[in-house]
C-alpha cells in the first residue's frame, strides 16, 4: 500500500510539504484511527521536515 501512496507520489515529485502533510493520513489501523498512530505520525513529520 505505502509504495502507491499519495505520499510516495508526492515524495517522487519533490512536494516536501504536500509529502509531510500526507503522515496525518497514515493514522489507521484495523479500519479504526488509533491515538497512539497520531501521535507518531505528528513527530514522524516533525522530524521528516527538519
Amino acid at each position: 500500500a505505502f509504495s502507491k501512496s499519495t505520499l510516495v507520489k508526492k515524495l517522487n515529485a519533490n512536494d516536501i510539504r504536500g509529502a509531510a502533510d500526507q503522515f496525518d493520513v497514515w493514522v489507521n489501523a484495523g479500519g479504526k484511527r488509533m491515538q497512539g498512530l497520531v501521535n507518531r505520525r505528528a513527530k514522524e513529520k516533525e522530524v521528516f521536515l527538519r
